[in-house]
């Protein structure tokens, strides 16, 4: 598989994991992002500088992509923590 595919591959992984709210499944896809990250690092450090050049529009997707993923993993955080904030200051008569 070349790097343009790898590429559009973890970005479709990541597309799909940030949509998943089945534990599971979202284990399943980490550890598919986790293998292919690691394909794909090891053929970009062999790439060519045309070569580089020409992916470079599709690693912004992906970091895009990962910055999207991460605010909602803050936000699930952040309900989580607020939610727990409020069951231990609830006063129970």
């Amino acid at each position: 598989m070349n790097v343009k595919d790898q590429l559009d591959r973890l970005i479709n992984l990541i597309e799909i994991s940030a949509d998943l709210e089945n534990s599971e499944k979202i284990q399943e896809t980490e550890k598919e992002i986790s293998m292919s990250f690691q394909e794909l690092k090891v053929d970009l450090f062999n790439q060519t500088e045309t070569q580089k050049n020409l992916i470079e529009e599709k690693l912004k997707k992906l970091k895009v992509l990962l910055e999207k993923l991460n605010n909602k993993q803050d936000a699930k955080k952040n309900f989580l923590d607020d939610f727990n904030n409020f069951l231990k200051n609830r006063k129970i008569n």
